[in-house]
């Protein structure tokens, strides 16, 4: 938080106009840092903004999934298949451009 707070202070996020629209995903760390960012501004969730669903290799790293079938399927494949019991990478970016798109026709 002291880094987001130097950010804040420095003048790196842009100004918002209070009758803009600040779009947030549902993810309680997104709405917090906007909170942080933009104190004044009212948030509206976008559902669909929220991340890609990792499955069974969340909070995993390397290391951790050696010898797990399903994760060395998933790297041989290039990053193309969904993740083990997870998104697909595919579905995740066509749900993110999807709900842009239909905030930027309503706007």
């Amino acid at each position: 938080q002291e880094e987001l707070s130097a950010s804040i202070r420095e003048g790196i996020y842009p100004a918002m106009d209070m009758e803009g629209l600040l779009f947030v995903s549902p993810l309680k760390r997104c709405a917090e840092t906007a909170s942080l960012i933009y104190p004044e501004a009212e948030q509206h969730i976008v559902e669909d903004f929220r991340e890609c669903d990792f499955g069974e290799i969340e909070y995993k790293n390397h290391e951790e999934l050696q010898g797990n079938s399903d994760y060395q399927a998933w790297i041989d494949s290039g990053g193309t298949r969904p993740f083990p019991k997870g998104e697909n990478p595919e579905d995740f970016r066509n749900r993110s451009v999807k709900a842009f798109r239909k905030l930027m026709k309503n706007a």
